[in-house]
């Protein structure tokens, strides 16, 4: 009897669909996870349409509320990944390149660019996803994200104004199709209004 192993290397910096490709392939799986992608490309199809109808051309802006300060995830990360193949427009300074963020890993992660209180300005945008641990915080006034409402300059922000911020969980820095179909799920929902209906998993 011939007994094979598949260790998978979890890396957080690699790319979500090789890495769903390698271990689908590894777990002879590789159908399932075609039919995963074109049920993500479907999605993202209707969702683009959507957009160009619709929004064009407002910019979206995605910032990262973590207990350290707030931070830019770049085009390289997962929900960037996911805007630019949505053709969702981001403002420039969250378009940092996959070869440029490879330089700067830090901790074996993508590198989310930190902003200070000062430049609170640069998460600016006609709307702004706030991926926060703090989603269901909002009457704990030492959460994170009440901290962060609180600051003289959150309330400067045209996108606060407008009253254009959306909270989501941290579900959109996942790394596979579960994760890709909830952060899918937000877009149409804040941005459409509506939810098309996730493709039923093979």
């Amino acid at each position: 009897m011939h007994l094979q192993f598949f260790l998978a290397t979890f890396d957080p910096v690699a790319p979500w669909k090789g890495f769903l490709a390698s271990t689908a392939d590894a777990l002879g799986k590789t159908q399932l996870a075609q039919q995963l992608m074109t049920n993500y490309y479907a999605r993202l199809a209707q969702l683009k349409a959507s957009i160009n109808q619709r929004l064009l051309p407002t910019v979206i802006s995605v910032a990262e509320l973590r207990t350290d300060g707030v931070f830019l995830p770049e085009a390289a990360s997962f929900e960037g990944e996911i805007f630019k193949d949505a053709g969702i427009q981001r403002p420039p300074n969250q378009l940092l390149s996959f070869e440029t963020s490879n330089k700067m890993r830090l901790g074996g992660r993508y590198a989310f660019l930190p902003i200070s209180e000062e430049l609170l300005g640069e998460i600016d945008g006609d709307i702004l996803f706030l991926v926060t641990e703090d989603i269901r915080s909002h009457q704990n006034p030492n959460s994170e994200l009440q901290k962060l409402k609180a600051s003289p300059l959150w309330s400067k922000l045209k996108v606060v104004q407008h009253s254009s911020v959306h909270e989501v969980g941290f579900y959109w820095r996942g790394m596979g199709p579960i994760s890709a179909n909830l952060l899918i799920d937000d877009l149409f929902r804040y941005l459409i209004k509506s939810i098309k209906p996730t493709t039923t998993m093979p």
